[in-house]
């Protein structure tokens, strides 16, 4: 078969990308029916009471599994009930009210995905796929390294604490350094996990490397990495929040139909964007971090899948070496009104850092508020972008699983 791989070091480079994309995907799919639930409706025992004929059975334990994510394979609390599948998201979908058909056509697409990636998986490992993606997305355990018996640590961060007082992400390790895991922490706010840089690439295992680009092209294949549009949107109006001019909006704006928690290249070139959290009147917004040969740059997106335009005032900035770092050259903040069925993204040349000389870790973090107030409802931080010197960057996002 096409999925069958000559090396079992490949066919596990393979299990892995399918894994991750199959819990991102159940993240995406658990975010769309919640904006379901708690915006157009039903509401969930409203769902429940539509679904009580339904076969196979959808209960509100096993409702409440799939609105956990991916969690529901990687949580203490996981069950082994079934993970959604298309059929189960039509009969979800068919219950919908009528302007929630945008989300309905949402699900049912990421429904599409799951079962595509389980369908693979199962295929890999056949009945223990389950465990074997618990095994495949842990955080592994780094082993000793020869060397030195202390790590290896910038001397910046001797005087950091473990944690930022409000829980907020640490500075990447230095190479071969053992970080610091802060438990209970939430996809918000990964913690940092112990890293090391990867190995020079060896010249005698071609093999390997095609093996990594061709499961990229599988995964892109499939849809999971799709690159959004960028164009003006002739409607679009922002203000900064300094001076408080009217100026052309500082993002561009996109279709915003299957425009979910995206999280690959969603800036172009080496960038992350965070899932979706919920803002005002059904808006949703992402934190995104793009990293590039001499600097890093912060983004926001605020996708809106309603029938009418909203207003939100943003705030983005950038965190890193242990402390939050407002836009340069800015704005502030921009207030903007964002068109039904597109997405505002603000514009990564406001927010930039140059790079540092020493390993450090870069998360964009992001802000949204109703009209042109700054009562920030939804608030998130970007995947986390381990920036090394000579080596590349390691992305870590929700839970600490590279993506």
């Amino acid at each position: 078969m096409g999925w069958e791989r000559s090396s079992v070091g490949e066919q596990g480079d393979v299990f892995e990308e399918l894994a991750y994309a199959l819990v991102q995907a159940l993240d995406e799919w658990s975010t769309c029916l919640q904006e379901v639930i708690e915006g157009p409706g039903p509401s969930r025992p409203g769902l429940l009471a539509l679904l009580r004929d339904a076969q196979p059975k959808i209960d509100n334990p096993l409702l409440g599994s799939w609105l956990l994510g991916r969690d529901q394979l990687l949580g203490e609390n996981k069950r082994a009930g079934r993970v959604p599948t298309v059929q189960d998201t039509a009969r979800i979908v068919a219950a919908f009210r009528a302007d929630a058909a945008p989300q309905g056509r949402r699900l049912m697409g990421i429904a599409k995905q799951v079962e595509f990636h389980r369908a693979r998986l199962q295929e890999l490992k056949g009945h223990q796929w389950r465990s074997a993606v618990v095994n495949a997305l842990k955080a592994p355990e780094q082993p000793g390294l020869p060397g030195p018996v202390d790590p290896v640590v910038p001397p910046e961060s001797a005087d950091l604490p473990s944690t930022a007082a409000d829980g907020t992400p640490l500075r990447a390790p230095a190479a071969g350094a053992t970080a610091r895991v802060v438990p209970g922490e939430d996809d918000e706010r990964p913690a940092a996990d112990p890293i090391t840089p990867p190995p020079p690439p060896d010249p005698h295992a071609p093999a390997r490397s095609r093996a990594w680009k061709w499961s990229a092209a599988a995964v892109a294949a499939v849809g999971l990495v799709t690159v959004l549009v960028v164009a003006a949107w002739p409607g679009s109006r922002a203000t900064t929040g300094r001076g408080g001019q009217a100026v052309p909006s500082s993002g561009s704006v996109a279709s915003a139909a299957g425009a979910t928690a995206q999280s690959r290249d969603a800036l172009g070139g080496d960038s992350r964007c965070s899932p979706p959290r919920t803002g005002p009147s059904g808006t949703r917004l992402r934190a995104c971090a793009r990293v590039q040969r001499d600097r890093v740059a912060f983004a926001l997106k605020v996708d809106n899948p309603t029938a009418s335009a909203v207003e939100v005032t943003v705030k983005v900035g950038g965190f890193w070496a242990g402390a939050a770092h407002d836009c340069e050259p800015g704005p502030a903040t921009t207030h903007v009104a964002v068109e039904p069925g597109t997405t505002f993204t603000t514009d990564p040349a406001h927010c930039e850092t140059a790079r540092q000389d020493a390993p450090l870790a870069y998360q964009a973090e992001a802000y949204v508020a109703a009209g042109d107030g700054q009562e920030w409802i939804g608030h998130t931080f970007s995947p986390r972008a381990n920036v090394y010197v000579d080596r590349g960057t390691l992305w870590r996002c929700g839970n600490d699983v590279p993506c």
